[in-house]
């Protein structure tokens, strides 16, 4: 678009500009997800459509968390000199159910933990400690124990997790389940792994740029008629698109931002019929 503008403004022939003279609505959508040199940009390119090409565009604004939507407003009133309008609501939130999945035998892996880590208590820090005495104080510092632990050149036990376990229990449910992932990678091997597990390859799938936009768009839609139950992704499904039934979003580590974190959580739960939603979260390092 800028480098259209830019012919634009040099009086170069552009493919756009036919269609932005005779477009009555720019809308931003998940405007909140911009940082501030993009939204400097952004504001840029709306200034030149409505002084070099369309002065009489509306614009529209979306998003779903916006600490100042007043000077936006204002902002935007100054740029195309029409009265701005902020529409705003409670948002609906059914009631959310959080599990943080660590792995399975975790109170054995303690104890083994706690009696190879017997006589070196004097190097550890008074939180290490803590979680060596008492179990449940173990379970929320699992990494930085087991950091600690390989910190000292001692060898420990790690709690299994088979992620295919814990998805194939979420294939008859009544309800798609959306799973996060870091990279395209990952987002396969658990696809692949979890058909593997249950000998079929119909209620999970993997959902990625590197896929074509037609079949993107045809798992969406055996998601929204229930043939896909488990969607894998790494980011494509994290805005913009609208599944329908989502109830549940499991997060393979946490992204790097919590606006990213807003943006995935905020595909589940978009149906007034959906009374309970889960957030399952499987930690993949201490920074998580």
């Amino acid at each position: 678009l800028l480098n259209e503008l830019k012919r634009i403004g040099t009086g170069k022939a552009s493919l756009l500009k036919p269609f932005l003279e005779k477009a009555g609505l720019l809308v931003i959508d998940d405007f909140d997800f911009y940082g501030p040199r993009s939204i400097a940009l952004l504001f840029s390119m709306i200034k030149l459509i409505t002084k070099i090409v369309n002065p009489n565009i509306q614009l529209a604004f979306m998003t779903a968390a916006l600490a100042n939507p007043k000077e936006v407003a204002e902002y935007l009133t100054s740029i195309n000199r029409k009265p701005t309008s902020i529409v705003d609501g409670k948002p609906f939130h059914p009631r959310n159910l959080v599990y943080v999945i660590l792995g399975k035998n975790l109170k054995a892996v303690w104890e083994r933990v706690r009696e190879r880590m017997r006589d070196k208590m004097d190097e550890l820090g008074e939180d290490v400690k803590r979680a060596l005495t008492d179990f449940q104080e173990f379970k929320k510092e699992y990494f930085k124990v087991i950091e600690a632990a390989r910190g000292l050149g001692v060898e420990v036990p790690e709690a299994s997790i088979d992620i295919a376990e814990i998805l194939e229990n979420y294939l008859e449910d009544n309800g798609v389940t959306i799973v996060f992932t870091r990279n395209i990678t990952r987002a396969e091997e658990i696809a692949k792994r979890t058909s593997f597990r249950l000998k079929t390859r119909g209620g999970i799938a993997s959902h990625h740029h590197l896929l074509s936009k037609r079949w993107r768009e045809e798992i969406e839609e055996k998601a929204r008629r229930g043939e896909v139950k488990v969607l894998v992704s790494p980011r494509t499904l994290s805005q913009g698109i609208d599944i329908g039934l989502v109830k549940r979003i499991v997060h393979v580590g946490l992204p790097d931002s919590l606006r990213e974190f807003k943006q995935r959580e905020g595909r589940k739960g978009r149906r007034l019929e959906i009374d309970e939603t889960e957030t399952i979260v499987i930690p993949q390092g201490i920074w998580d």
